[in-house]
């Protein structure tokens, strides 16, 4: 059963990258239209903080798939 919910937690990790991924694409092409310097930072704010969701959803599925040098189950 461990082996079906690493499975389960590497699909679900990969299809929150995929989204957010998908999110901060959109956000970059609103960045083309023309914004004042106010809308621009909140979207680039916000583009910041999906790039740093995806990075902690990598890390956390990275450990799922090598559970640490230590060679014990987490």
């Amino acid at each position: 059963m461990v082996g079906g919910q690493e499975r389960i937690d590497t699909d679900v990790a990969d299809t929150l990258v995929t989204r957010l991924h998908a999110a901060g694409l959109d956000l970059h092409r609103v960045l083309a239209l023309p914004l004042t310097d106010e809308m621009r930072g909140h979207i680039e704010s916000a583009v910041a903080e999906i790039d740093s969701a995806i990075q902690v959803v990598r890390r956390a599925a990275m450990s799922v798939e090598s559970p640490g040098e230590s060679g014990s189950p987490p």
